[in-house]
Order: structure tokens, then C-alpha cells, then sequence
């Protein structure tokens, strides 16, 4: 063996996952990832969750144990404050990650989470230097990748934004394609294990399914592309297929 390496030796799957769930607004972004195992800590600075939640702590869908940090009601209107904010965010990441009962974590969502710590390092949301980027791109990687050394899912809830070009090779104006983007940490994609996306899918008599599409999917790329639909866009579902030899009832 080389010196200095390690020999690589077959072992246990770690049953966890990390990911990120995208999708337009209303779209079962949360919903998925409350189906997640449980108990679950939530870091919230979105309004998806009201409405929500409810149905799978009073046995309406579940009755599962979640334990909530409402970033909404902090303030942030001072440069000092968007620091202290920012500043709690991490150190609740950190407390969750610790934490032996918590089986899941959720950022809902990161994108506001992204916005949070350019705030607390800019004092600004535009007009920063790629270069000026390093230092908090190293903090918010750091973040994710802390949650690989833990026996934990994690769950990134994104926003979708439109996806613009430009109308021709000698035009500066852009127009939206049709498409849309994962808005947030442009490195998170790469970052994950698996990102998917959230939609309602209308059907013939009118009703909606809530589908999840895996868009692409690190441990298992035969997944890539599928959608799950109904009862199956859930996440038992979804993990047993990407983690061999586990079944759903494991990730409940």
C-alpha cells in the first residue's frame, strides 16, 4: 500500500441522507421533507411550514416528533444583528447535529439561509466581487459538509428562480427560457448526495399528485431521472431505492 494511504475495506452503508429539494412556491417542498424519519429539527425562516406541519404532529398523516427555530421572529436590521442572527443559525445546525434523538434536520429553507450569511459578511445582497465570495462560500460548505460526519439526513429546502439568457450573442438583454433554477449556494448541487425537485402534476379530472423527480442521485445514477408519484414521493420511498438493501419502513 502507498505511504500515507489508508486501504479502502467494504463496511456498512451509513443510513443517512444528504439532499436538497427544490420546486416553485406551494409545490410539496415541505410536505416531502417532513415525511422524512423522525425526531426532526426544523431551522425555519420561511412561511411553507404553517399549514403543514400540523398534519404529521396530530396524526392527520403522522404523529412525529419536531422541535421548531422560528428565524422569522429574529431580528435583522442592524449589521450587528444580521450577524448574531447568523451566528445562531450556525450554532443550531451545530446543536442538531449533536443531538443523539434528532434523526433528520431541515433548512427551510437554505435559499434564505444563503441570503443570511451574505447579510451577516457583506451587510448586502449585490454588488460583491466574486473575489470578496471565499470566506463565506468556506463557512456555508463547511456547514454541509459537517453533516457527512454525522448519522443524520439533512434536508435543503430551495426556492426555484427563472432561468434567463440572453436574447442573442451580441445583446446584454436577457430573457427567461422557460426553465428555472435552484436559487441559493450555487455549490450546493455538486455538495449533496441527491437533489430532486417538487411539483403538483394536474391530472385529466383536474386533481393534483405531488410528484418528485430525482434529478440526479450520487450513491445509485439509475435513479436519475425518475419520478415518483402520489404515495411514493415520499421519502422512505425514495431512500430505500437510493440505499441498497434498506427498505421504507427503515426510513420512517
Amino acid at each position: 500500500m502507498p505511504k500515507g494511504f489508508e486501504k479502502v475495506v467494504a463496511g456498512p452503508v451509513k443510513r443517512r441522507l444528504v439532499m436538497r429539494v427544490g420546486g416553485l412556491e406551494k409545490n410539496g417542498k415541505t410536505h416531502f421533507a417532513l415525511t422524512a424519519p423522525g425526531p426532526i429539527g426544523i431551522i425555519n425562516n420561511d412561511r411553507g411550514l404553517e399549514g403543514v406541519v400540523e398534519k404529521f404532529v396530530d396524526g392527520t398523516l403522522a404523529s412525529k416528533d419536531i422541535s421548531v427555530k422560528d428565524y422569522r421572529k429574529l431580528p435583522a436590521s442592524t449589521q450587528e444583528e444580521h450577524e448574531q442572527k447568523w451566528d445562531s443559525f450556525e450554532k443550531d445546525h451545530r446543536i442538531l447535529l449533536a443531538d443523539p434523538n434528532i434523526r433528520t434536520i431541515i433548512w427551510d429553507t437554505d435559499t434564505e439561509a444563503w441570503e443570511m450569511a451574505r447579510m451577516a459578511h457583506f451587510g448586502k445582497l449585490t454588488q460583491i466581487k466574486p473575489h470578496h465570495y471565499a470566506e463565506v462560500n468556506s463557512v456555508f460548505r463547511k456547514l454541509i459538509d459537517e453533516a457527512f460526519d454525522n448519522d443524520k439526513n439533512l434536508i435543503l429546502i430551495a426556492r426555484y428562480k427563472r432561468q434567463y439568457v440572453k436574447k442573442s450573442a451580441n445583446s446584454d438583454d436577457s430573457v427567461w427560457n422557460g426553465k428555472y433554477d435552484a436559487a441559493g449556494f450555487s455549490e450546493l448541487p455538486s455538495i449533496v448526495q441527491v437533489n430532486l425537485r417538487a411539483r403538483l402534476v394536474t391530472e385529466d379530472d383536474g386533481s393534483q399528485t405531488p410528484t418528485i423527480t430525482v434529478i440526479n442521485c450520487r450513491q445509485n445514477m439509475s435513479e436519475n431521472g425518475l419520478v415518483y408519484r402520489g404515495d411514493e414521493a415520499c421519502f422512505p420511498q425514495i431512500a430505500a431505492y437510493i440505499i441498497d438493501g434498506t427498505s421504507p419502513e427503515e426510513w420512517k
